[in-house]
């Protein structure tokens, strides 16, 4: 039992290792430009996050929200994320997202749900059905892409 748990340990070590060095690769080959129109650091992410991003820093102007951003450094994909989370948010470094969500229609609330966490310090939500419940499968995808304007509004008005 030991021993599977320490390969266990070892390949979950070697796999962040790999993803780490993979996005390091992506940013020195494909550096995302800095918006001139911020005033506060502009995490390195993938393309495919890059117009959800500055949706939800626009959403922040709107509702005059100020985002501390101190904690994502990133937003980019990982091959796994432990315990089948679909994203994570790793305290004062950034946001990893399961590569399977990287053309789904469910990447923005993944997003969303990881920089509440992130800029907002936001808990998960365990009693409702809101973008920042820790539950999460196909089937609520689908209710929150279908129903994204009353979640997104549920979700600025929980933070203000």
């Amino acid at each position: 039992m030991k021993k599977y748990l320490i390969l266990t340990l070892l390949f979950f070590l070697i796999g962040c290792g790999i993803n780490y060095r993979y996005y390091q690769y992506q940013k020195e080959r494909d550096p995302i430009p800095q918006p001139k129109y911020l005033t506060y650091k502009y995490p390195e992410m993938e393309k495919e996050i890059t117009p959800i991003f500055e949706e939800w820093i626009k959403e922040c102007q709107d509702n005059k929200l100020d985002p501390d951003l101190d904690n994502v450094g990133f937003i980019c994909f990982a091959d796994t994320l432990f315990y089948g989370h679909a994203g994570l948010q790793i305290d004062n470094e950034g946001i990893l997202i399961q590569e399977v969500f990287r053309n789904s229609p469910y990447l923005k609330v993944i997003v969303y749900h990881e920089l509440g966490h992130g800029a907002f310090n936001l808990p998960h939500d365990t009693i409702n059905a809101s973008i920042m419940s820790p539950f999460f499968s196909d089937l609520v995808g689908k209710i929150y892409v279908t129903n994204w304007e009353k979640y997104k509004k549920q979700y600025w008005e929980n933070i203000n």
